[in-house]
């Protein structure tokens, strides 16, 4: 589930799937901003002369594009394909993958917290994007440092965190204190 509100910024890369394409150009919508759509001119699918849009991009096709421009007022967001390598590309595409990996976990830890998924977003995933810039950042640092995320659960639930959790909801990762990185 996409977290991102709000517009990206220009020169950011983005991720998108290709819902439809025209002679003169292409509407996207953007995965990671909440299937805002955008738009790929035909001059800025590829470099040089493009006869045929389609023999770059098709229906149903995931692009990395960049951010050339976004008017919030009128909700307009154009993009570029060509201004993205396949570096970039592979980069982004990774990245996405990953964040979307790290949305799963927290999906899974609120189905066992028995919370709806915006509430474990409230309770915990805001706070790990803020400190961390991403969900799997911060899942990351925990599995390097399985103290670290010891810490916040004590910071969270009191000093003195029970060999098995306590509580009507019980352990958001699994019984035991090991399981959360003890």
């Amino acid at each position: 589930m996409p977290r991102n509100k709000g517009f990206p910024e220009r020169g950011e890369l983005v991720v998108c799937s290709v819902i439809s394409v025209k002679d003169f150009g292409a509407f996207v919508t953007l995965d990671e901003y909440n299937d805002k759509e955008g738009f790929i001119h035909i001059r800025d699918a590829a470099t040089g002369w493009v006869k045929y849009l389609r023999d770059y991009i098709r229906e149903g096709q995931k692009v990395v594009c960049k951010v050339l421009g976004v008017d919030p007022s009128k909700g307009h967001i154009d993009l570029s394909l060509k201004s993205v390598n396949a570096h970039q590309k592979r980069e982004k595409i990774q990245q996405w993958k990953n964040e979307k990996k790290a949305e799963k976990l927290v999906e899974i830890i609120a189905e066992r917290m028995s919370i709806s998924l915006d509430d474990a977003y409230d309770q915990f995933a805001n706070e790990l994007i803020d400190d961390y810039e991403t969900l799997y950042g911060a899942f990351e640092a925990f599995a390097i440092s399985p103290e670290e995320m010891t810490g916040r659960i004590q910071r969270r639930m009191g000093p003195d965190l029970p060999g098995r959790c306590q509580g009507e909801r019980g352990c958001p990762l699994g019984e035991d204190k090991r399981d959360l990185g003890a």
